[in-house]
């Protein structure tokens, strides 16, 4: 019995400490609230005190808004071409270099082969002397003709000569075909890009012999910017060409964006991946040309839902607590302090319902973080948001 009742009085003082320690606890955490109420009033008695905090605002615009989807989408810029010398030489010249931009019809490569020189002048001489030959034929044949007209020569010496003109006239021919060819084969000793592109590589190196037929650069196509990536069936299935879409890329602290517009979707799925591909075609008109390679990942925004009588915000000016997201709105020279319902349209911006903001009213975007409701600022600055409806929608 004496055992049981040391043990009840352990217990019960293991309940009196524990008690003790919840009661100081929630004590401790009033003490903390209490504080930290007195700061925030302070804080702002102090900020009346020494001048308004600054605050950058940003008009009020409802209207139409886009929600987004976000992909990643390789860049392709064209099929890599590989260039073949259409006759056999040794390397002279190189005058391009890997990564260089060469419009259609540049030198791209320079052979040499003192053979088929050669063998062009003699076919322009044999061409030549055939043709002086033929001339002096038909001479001789029309001289023939009038003579046998008048009686004094036979029709089998007309005959005769008409068919050594005809004989003269193929050998011609023939020696002409084979000056063309000699021509076509010295001019093809300039190898020309052809097409528009920039050069990937270059195979031989100056003195190196080339065989006909063989690879000696590659190029990839710059006249048409494509992307392509993969989509989800949900939303391939509304999409159409013509929509207008943002391709963004960031290298450090610098975003890079360029428009591009939606061409093409194909019908049948990607197995491997499950999505859909589709493809869109980069904007050429920005100032400062393409700023990616073939191969490079950007990032494809594409417009899919239009939403009506909404505002847009910038990420940043949304704040939150417990009680959920809010915003602060600058209103007769104060920061109230405004609960929002954000439907997110991107990963930099978002949307509220316009009824959400006064009349009258700024939404601020700078300076908000640790200002109180009712909090008097001062306006540096005031900004707009650039509409984000697409075209061809």
């Amino acid at each position: 019995m004496a055992w049981h009742r040391l043990l009840s009085r352990k217990d019960r003082k293991s309940w009196i400490w524990f008690f003790s320690i919840v009661v100081g606890f929630i004590f401790m955490i009033g003490l903390l609230s209490a504080r930290m109420a007195q700061v925030r009033r302070e804080a702002v008695t102090s900020t009346s005190d020494h001048g308004e905090p600054p605050v950058v605002v940003m008009k009020v615009r409802p209207g139409a808004v886009w929600k987004t989807i976000g992909v990643l989408a390789r860049v392709d810029t064209g099929q890599t071409l590989d260039i073949f010398a259409d006759v056999g030489g040794w390397v002279a010249k190189r005058p391009v270099r890997i990564g260089e931009r060469v419009r259609r019809g540049t030198p791209v490569m320079v052979l040499r082969d003192e053979r088929k020189d050669i063998a062009l002048r003699e076919a322009r001489a044999r061409l030549a002397a055939a043709r002086a030959t033929l001339a002096d034929l038909q001479r001789r044949l029309e001289k023939t003709r009038r003579l046998t007209q008048a009686g004094i020569l036979s029709q089998d010496a007309l005959d005769s000569l008409t068919h050594q003109v005809e004989a003269q006239q193929a050998t011609v021919d023939g020696l002409q075909a084979a000056r063309d060819r000699a021509e076509w084969d010295v001019e093809h000793l300039v190898i020309r890009a052809p097409i528009d592109g920039r050069v990937v590589d270059i195979f031989p190196d100056v003195g190196q012999e080339v065989f006909p037929g063989q690879k000696v650069l590659s190029m990839i196509s710059t006249g048409v910017r494509r992307v392509k990536a993969g989509l989800d069936a949900q939303w391939a299935r509304v999409l159409k060409p013509g929509l207008k879409v943002t391709l963004v890329s960031r290298e450090g602290s610098r975003v890079v964006r360029r428009s591009a517009r939606l061409t093409g979707v194909s019908p049948d799925i990607d197995r491997a991946s499950g999505t859909y591909t589709i493809e869109a075609e980069i904007d050429d008109s920005h100032p400062d040309g393409d700023p990616w390679l073939s191969g490079e990942v950007v990032y494809m925004r594409i417009p899919v839902e239009k939403l009506d009588h909404m505002v847009r915000i910038p990420r940043t000016a949304v704040l939150s607590d417990n009680a959920g997201a809010f915003i602060f709105i600058f209103k007769d020279g104060k920061a109230l302090q405004v609960p929002v319902e954000v439907t997110w349209l991107n990963e930099e911006e978002g949307a509220i319902r316009a009824e959400f903001i006064p009349q009258g009213a700024a939404v601020i975007v700078e300076g908000q973080v640790g200002l109180a409701d009712g909090q008097k600022v001062r306006v540096v600055k005031t900004v707009t948001m650039k509409s984000s409806t697409p075209s061809g929608k």
